[in-house]
Formats: C-alpha cells, sequence, structure tokens
C-alpha cells in the first residue's frame, strides 16, 4: 500500500495493531454506538421538518400520504384536526430530542472514556520501550525529546482514533439525511450533493498539501521550545551563574514568536471550510428556491415544505460536513507528531526483535554471587565505531574492596556500566562463579547489584521513598529503611521535621551534596546487594565531605564486595587491590602501595 497516499489508513491499521483484543471489540460497539446516533439525528431532523411543515401549512399537510399512512394503520380519527397534528408533533419533537441528546452524551462519555484509556495504553507503551531500549540507545538520545514524544500520545488516542470515530459519525450522519433528502426531493438532493460534496472536496484538496508543510513546522519549534524549556530548568545554576537568563528568555521568545505565526495559519487553514461551506450552504438554498419557483412550477405550499426540509437538513448536514474537514485538517496537522511515534515504535520493536527473540518462552536464571567475579577478555566499542575498552582481564574474589583508577577517557565508566549490565561488552564475557552473564540472567545479576553514581537520580519524594526507589509506599520496608540509614551514616534524621517521611525536594535540593550521596548508598544498600559498585562517588565533593562518605563506604567493607572508581588516590589507600586503566587497557594491577606510587609518578610526569 502506498501509505503516503492513505496515511488515514495506513495508520489507523497499525494503531488497532498495537491495541489490545478486548479494546479493538470496545472501539468496534463505539462505531455501533455512533451508527445508532446517526439513525436517531435523522429521525429527530425529519421529525423537525414535518413539525415546521405542519406548522406552515396544517391542512395541506393532513393530506398528505404520511398522515393517510397514520390513518390506516392507527384511528381514521387520530390527527383529524391542525390542533391535533401540531400538538402531537410538539410532544414527539421534545421526546426525540431528549432521546437523541441523552443518547448522544451517553455515547460521548464512552468514547472520551476510551479515548483516556488509548491514551494510558500507548503512554505505558512508550515509557515501558523506552526504559527496556539498551542503554547505549539512550545515550544516543536527547531526554527532553523522548519525554516530548510520551506527551504526545494524546495524538494517537483523539487524534487518530477519536478522529476516525467523528468522522464515521459525520459521514452516517450526512449519508443518512441526504438518503432521506433523496427519497422526499430527488432533485433537491442531488444540489444539495453535489454543492457541498464538490465543495468539500474542493477544500480539502487545496489546503492539504499547506497543512503538511505548517504541521510539520510546528512539531519542529514545538520540540525545540521543550528541549529549550528542559534544558533552562534542569540548568538553572548554570543559567542564573553565567548570567544567560536573557539569552535563553529571548531564544524562546523567538521560537515561540515563530510558533504563533505558524499556529495562527493552521488555525486559519483548519477554520476556512466553515466559512466556505457556509456561504456554499446559503447559494443552495437560495438556488434551491429560485430553481423551484421559477423552473420546477412548485406550488407555494410544496416550496415552503421542501425549503422547511432543505433547511434543517442544512442546520444538520453543514456543521457535520464542517466537523469533517476540521477533523481531516486536524488529523493532517497530528500526522507530524503520530509519524514520530510510530518511528519509535519501530524502534523498540526492531530492538526487541533482535534482542529478545525467544527469550520470553526460555526459563529466566537465577544467578548468585558467592565466590569470584571474572572479566575474560573483555572489550568494547560503540556502535559508530569508537573503541573504548580492549582486552580487560580481571578477577574479583567475593569480600574484596578494588579500586579504579586512570586518566579522563581511560574507559572507566564504561567498564563500571559493563559490569552493571547497562552496556554489553563487544567482546569477551563475564562470569559470575563460572556462570556466564547472558541475556537471560542479566536482570537477575543487574538485582544483585548495589550502585552509586557521582550524580545520583534525587526524587521529589520523600526521604523513605528516596531510598526504597521504585517501591510502592505502602510496600516500603521501613525497618530497612531505617537499617540502611544507618549503614550509610545517615546521621541528619534528628533534623528532618518528618523523620524518614521528610520531602526533600526535587534533585534533593533540600540537602547538602554530603547528604545526597549518603541517601544514595542507603538506596543501594536497601535491596541488599552482593556487590556494591561506587562510580566516582565522592568526585563532586569537597575533601571534608569526600572523607567522611568514604569513611562510611570503608565502614562496609568486609561485609560487602565493593568496586570504586575515584579520581583522588588518597580515596583508594585502603582498598585490597587497585586496577590502573590507560587507553582502555589495564596498565597495571595488584598491590595498592605499589600501583599508587606508579600512577602517581605518571601523574608527575604529565605536569
Amino acid at each position: 500500500m502506498n501509505y503516503k497516499k492513505y496515511k488515514i489508513l495506513y495508520y489507523f491499521i497499525k494503531v488497532l495493531g498495537y491495541i489490545p483484543p478486548h479494546r479493538r471489540k470496545q472501539y468496534g460497539g463505539l462505531l455501533g454506538l455512533m451508527f445508532l446516533s446517526s439513525f436517531l439525528e435523522t429521525i429527530t431532523v425529519g421529525v423537525i421538518a414535518f413539525f415546521a411543515s405542519s406548522v406552515s401549512d396544517p391542512t395541506e399537510v393532513l393530506q398528505s400520504r404520511y398522515i393517510r399512512y397514520v390513518h390506516q394503520y392507527l384511528d381514521e380519527d387520530f390527527l383529524s384536526s391542525p390542533g391535533e397534528l401540531i400538538g402531537t408533533l410538539s410532544v414527539l419533537v421534545v421526546v426525540c430530542l431528549i432521546v437523541k441528546h441523552s443518547f448522544v452524551m451517553w455515547q460521548q462519555f464512552w468514547t472520551i472514556r476510551f479515548s483516556g484509556a488509548m491514551e494510558g495504553i500507548f503512554g505505558e507503551k512508550l515509557l515501558n520501550g523506552f526504559l527496556r531500549m539498551p542503554y547505549e540507545w539512550h545515550l544516543t538520545k536527547n531526554s527532553a525529546d523522548l519525554i516530548f514524544a510520551i506527551a504526545l500520545r494524546k495524538n494517537i488516542a483523539s487524534g487518530l482514533l477519536g478522529a476516525i470515530l467523528q468522522i464515521i459519525a459525520d459521514i452516517l450522519v450526512v449519508s443518512f439525511l441526504l438518503v432521506s433528502l433523496l427519497i422526499v426531493q430527488p432533485q433537491v438532493s442531488i444540489i444539495v450533493m453535489v454543492c457541498l460534496g464538490g465543495g468539500a472536496v474542493g477544500i480539502y484538496h487545496v489546503i492539504r498539501n499547506r497543512l503538511d508543510s505548517v504541521a510539520s513546522e510546528v512539531l519542529k519549534y514545538r520540540k525545540s521550545l521543550h528541549s529549550l524549556s528542559t534544558k533552562c530548568i534542569q540548568g538553572v545554576k548554570d543559567v542564573k551563574v553565567l548570567g544567560k537568563e536573557s539569552y535563553f528568555a529571548n531564544d524562546f521568545l523567538s521560537g515561540a514568536f515563530r510558533l504563533a505565526r505558524l499556529s495562527g495559519t493552521q488555525n486559519v487553514l483548519g477554520g476556512a471550510p466553515v466559512a466556505v461551506l457556509e456561504i456554499i450552504g446559503f447559494i443552495m438554498l437560495t438556488s434551491s428556491i429560485c430553481a423551484m419557483m421559477l423552473f420546477m412550477d412548485y406550488s407555494t405550499a410544496s416550496v415552503s415544505g421542501t425549503i422547511t426540509l432543505l433547511a434543517v437538513t442544512a442546520w444538520r448536514i453543514l456543521p457535520a460536513v464542517n466537523r469533517l474537514l476540521q477533523k481531516f485538517a486536524s488529523f493532517r496537522n497530528s500526522l507530524p507528531n503520530i509519524e514520530l511515534l510510530f518511528g519509535y515504535f519501530r524502534e523498540i520493536e526492531l530492538d526487541q526483535n533482535r534482542t529478545i527473540g525467544k527469550s520470553d518462552t526460555d526459563q529466566k536464571e537465577i544467578i548468585k554471587f558467592d565466590k569470584e567475579l571474572q572479566l575474560k577478555d573483555i572489550g568494547f566499542a560503540y556502535a559508530n565505531g569508537t573503541k573504548v575498552l580492549n582486552s580487560i582481564n580481571l578477577s574479583i574474589p567475593m569480600g574484596t574492596t578494588v579500586g579504579i583508577i586512570g586518566t579522563s577517557g581511560a574507559g572507566k565508566s564504561t567498564l563500571v556500566d559493563i559490569l552493571t549490565g547497562l552496556l554489553k561488552p563487544s567482546k569477551g564475557s563475564i562470569l559470575i562463579d563460572e556462570i556466564e552473564i547472558t541475556k537471560h540472567n542479566t536482570d537477575s545479576w543487574m538485582h544483585s547489584i548495589g550502585y552509586v553514581s557521582q550524580s545520583p537520580y534525587i526524587s521529589d519524594a520523600t526521604l523513605a521513598e528516596n531510598i526504597a526507589f521504585g517501591v510502592g509506599h505502602s510496600k516500603i520496608d521501613r525497618a530497612n529503611i531505617r537499617e540502611c540509614c544507618q549503614m550509610a551514616a545517615i546521621e541528619f534524621l534528628e533534623d528532618l521535621p518528618d523523620d524518614i517521611d521528610t520531602e526533600i525536594g526535587e534533585r534533593g535540593v533540600r540537602l547538602s551534596g554530603g547528604q545526597r550521596q549518603r541517601v544514595a548508598i542507603a538506596r543501594a544498600l536497601y535491596n541488599k546487594p552482593s556487590i556494591m559498585i561506587f562510580d566516582e562517588a565522592t568526585s563532586s565533593l569537597d575533601v571534608k565531605n569526600e572523607k567522611a562518605i568514604m569513611e562510611t563506604i570503608y565502614g562496609l567493607k568486609g561485609s560487602q564486595t565493593m568496586i570504586i572508581v575515584a579520581h583522588r588516590l588518597t580515596t583508594l589507600e585502603k582498598c585490597d587491590l587497585i586496577v590502573w586503566l590507560e587507553k582502555g587497557e589495564i596498565k597495571m594491577q595488584g598491590d595498592v602501595e605499589q600501583v599508587i606510587n606508579a600512577y602517581d609518578q605518571m601523574q608527575r610526569k604529565s605536569a
């Protein structure tokens, strides 16, 4: 299929393939409700038109074939006078309106509820997909773009599925009304079809390409403004220190003005069909009157009845056709967003097909660290070919404290990412008690690791929720929280107003740098890991705080296997083993004092 020509159908089929089977049945049920709603709309319009004709000329209506049908099947005395006719039709109009609007509100309730569920389903699909993508993939992406993409989920729920429902509903309304008009007044209905149909198709073709172009530009500027806002807010400290508030504010304003102009154009293009079709509708109405009076030799009463029917039909058809064009325009506006989302879906599916394969049916392996961790001939290169590690061989007995040193770019952080399972080695293997780490036991291995980074993420939540990160509030082991706080030497609990239930602010703004690191250590200890990894966990601290944190870390020595990456040699003096990385290879490993002295001499020569 040439999807560029039939984009609505193409993406509609793709979306249906993504949603669960029971949700597809719900969608089919909503389509059925749309059909009934359109049928009720047609009946209501017919009753209103008949009521208007009766008020205009009740005597002629009493002699019409419709009233004869009533007399034939009910009672000759029923609807025998103008008063009875108008009174009965008045009640019937009110009943039809009540039934129709009640049904429409009920149908809209379920439609909106369904759209909300779809937003949740596709938002979860994106978030879950992003979180399961390889860590190396995340290194190539802008986090602001991923957050922006998740926010676009409404374009699938309302912009596509909801739009399709509305388009089908309006097509049904227009079809029912035109068929009814065709039965009552064939000649007049042909005029309506030609005028409205030709006008709608013409307008759509004129604005379609321009809408696509403007929508792509709007998406580009919205992404740019979102990225700029995220960068400024997350880096507010640097922005203020460097005095760049005006620069970023002006940059934002420039993009916002351009987006405003594009949005104005988008709005005009989307609203143009309404004005044009209203003009076409009025021309159609006046032309029909002139044609019936001058060329068709209609009586005044016939013209009155026909025009009443035509006016009431147009009263319902014109808004429906307007909505149709607006939904088509809305879809064209949402199309770049939908294409962006499906681009991410394709990346997620490609990764799942490549890395998971048949693992869904394979039994997951449980791995335990009781004896020794071994790295055998480990090498790593990024997808662009940049080599970072080459032939790393290392043995770490359980209970050992290992320090890793090296200049910037030596591969320390990459080695840590491989140890934690975030990155997969390009060659070589990691063995835990002679069991190789594979895709079937990586999750088990990662769950046995406690990791503390240089800049740990602290969420806007309580101290307890930050330590038991990713655990529901009701499931937090509070006794374990206090034990971890004690092990991490969190001595500032008594200064917190609500103890472990104190809100510590986004990124831990209510804590000092040293306190944040202690929270990160307590978090790493919460799941009772077999091995602790400290990736330059003290490099952002002053000497005093670094010394205090290192005392806390070394307080765990003996009870934990620890790997400590540090840039200050003095912080590694209590390690059992030192590994010196240089240009992606182990330059030296062994006795602490010997390796530190050699590394120190190298630094002095470089200086």
